[in-house]
């Protein structure tokens, strides 16, 4: 029974669905969701994978919705409620945009994957530095969470001055990040469904390995950059976190190449990792103190400094093309 069941022509479908779905509802593994649609589309490309997808996150977002109507959530709490909800359906609806017919390089589909998101991102913070009776509530919601976990820490008894600083900090980098949060969960869920086909097809080249940054994004990343600091002396309000996150985000594309040519340099060293312990490594040592503000300026430079110095072969690049 089993055996005819796998062999149903929509079995694989079924699977990655109950996947997705039971994924999202595994708490922090709801950033692994993504992983099974992009097997999806794969194997059910086209109209299939686009029903499916969309199917999917009407689904979960409904389910999220019906558990916050249960414990009956006053009309002011509803921004809570949506800025829970903006991960994971963010990060289903970058899968949809990501897989839409249009011809462009990997890297310009992933950047216009972010639009619909970062838009969503844009107006909930543009609703939370209101003065509404909703912001307030999410204010006081997301305080007193701050409040239990240094209780949790350790560090309860800091003075209430304290707090409020350490507090408005968070929330200012929270806001001025969540952009770039989401392109690395979208793009770790990119290449670990890429090692997983691989496993199967026996290639070991993933976007990473050949990723690199076209010339025309380098005046925007100074532009971004130019007004970031700008926002740092004179304060430049929303305009400033909406720039933040678009300066990191460039930030984090120069990175990602900069790790492309470690990769690279390493491999004709015999150092012989795979992506993902490339990226948990540089993970690792962004979490060291000294060594973060190191690995933030550097690697990006080496990624940037591809414009001058070429460090891989042009012919192999033009070969992986897609793969940028």
């Amino acid at each position: 029974m089993l055996i005819e069941l796998k062999n149903h022509t929509y079995y694989k479908l079924i699977v990655y669905i109950f996947a997705a779905v039971l994924l999202s509802r595994l708490g922090v593994l709801y950033v692994f969701s993504i992983v099974p649609l992009h097997l999806l589309q794969r194997k059910y490309p086209g109209k299939i994978f686009f029903a499916s997808s969309i199917a999917v996150l009407l689904g979960i977002i409904l389910w999220d919705s019906i558990g916050y109507i249960r414990i009956d959530l006053e009309s002011t709490d509803i921004l809570i409620a949506v800025i829970g909800m903006f991960y994971p359906g963010a990060l289903l609806i970058g899968v949809i945009f990501y897989y839409l017919p249009m011809q462009l390089r990997k890297l310009y589909r992933f950047l216009f994957a972010g639009i619909v998101p970062g838009c969503i991102g844009a107006y909930l913070v543009v609703l939370f530095e209101g003065e509404s009776e909703a912001a307030q509530r999410v204010i006081e919601f997301y305080y007193s969470i701050f409040q239990e976990v240094l209780k949790f820490s350790g560090y309860g008894d800091i003075d209430g001055n304290s707090i409020t600083l350490l507090f408005s900090l968070s929330v200012r980098i929270i806001k001025s990040s969540f952009l770039p949060v989401w392109y690395f969960l979208t793009g770790l869920g990119i290449l670990v469904s890429e090692m997983i086909c691989n496993r199967k097809s026996g290639s070991r080249v993933t976007f990473l390995h050949w990723f690199k940054v076209p010339d025309l994004l380098l005046w925007p990343f100074i532009a971004a950059w130019l007004i970031a600091f700008l926002d740092l002396i004179i304060g430049l309000g929303i305009t400033g976190i909406l720039v933040w996150n678009a300066a990191l985000v460039l930030l984090m594309v120069y990175g990602t190449a900069g790790i492309s040519i470690i990769m690279y340099l390493g491999k004709k060293k015999g150092i012989r990792l795979n992506p993902l312990s490339w990226i948990l490594f540089s993970i690792l040592l962004l979490l060291i103190p000294v060594i973060n503000v190191i690995m933030l300026i550097v690697i990006p430079v080496l990624g940037i400094s591809e414009y001058w110095i070429k460090y891989r072969i042009k012919v192999k690049e033009n070969l992986d093309e897609n793969h940028t």
